[in-house]
Order: C-alpha cells, then structure tokens, then sequence
C-alpha cells in the first residue's frame, strides 16, 4: 500500500509540481486561518472574562464591590452576575418557583415577615 502510494505522489507531485505546490499551500493557509481565529477567540473570552463578576446576590457587601469594580472600570462594558435563591430567608417560600409570581396576604405576610426576623 505504501509502495503504491509512494508511485502515484511522485508521479503526481513529477507531472503537475504546481497543483501540489498549490494543495501545500492551501493547507498552510487553513492551519494559519485555525491558529489566528483560535486566537481571537482566546483574546476575546480573556476580554470578557476580565469584565464579568460573579456575586452572591444576598451578600450586599459583594454586591457594592462589583458595583464598585463596575464604576472603576472606566468606559468598557461589565456584567455583574448576581446569584439569588427565590424567597430566600422564608423558609416555606424558598427555593420554590411558585413564590416567584405568587402574591402574599393575611397570614402567610405575617408568616414571611416573622421568618425574615427569626433571620435577621
């Protein structure tokens, strides 16, 4: 198999040296074309990176740091990722999506605001 390879290359490669000169180049440019957008992909998730802050939502003290970081950063974009938990502090709303659009009256406020102050 790879005698018979060897022949048809060289006969190939003797007969038209251009058209293999040209498949040689032709596959440089696309590993240069991979190299140069893995590159610019790489600069711009580094960009992006450096932008992005992950805060816990329910810690005010993180929070005004990112807003802090957000203010300092001049005129570049920044995105500030505030992790929360639903109803979080009322122990029968939290985690529970059904609180998320659900109203509070009567009892249940009097049962959340007492929750709130058990944890305060």
């Amino acid at each position: 198999m790879l005698a018979l390879l060897r022949t048809f290359s060289w006969q190939e490669l003797r007969h038209h040296p251009w058209r293999s000169a040209a498949a040689v180049v032709a596959v440089m440019l696309g590993v240069a074309l991979a190299f140069a957008v893995q590159l610019i992909n790489s600069s711009a998730l580094d960009e992006f990176a450096q932008a992005v802050r992950s805060v816990n939502g329910h810690d005010f003290d993180e929070l005004a740091g990112a807003i802090e970081f957000a203010r300092a950063n001049g005129d570049g974009p920044v995105m500030i990722i505030a992790d929360t938990v639903k109803g979080k502090g009322v122990d029968f709303m939290e985690n529970d999506p059904a609180w998320h659009y659900g109203g509070l009256g009567g009892e249940l406020l009097a049962k959340a605001r007492a929750s709130l102050e058990r944890m305060a």
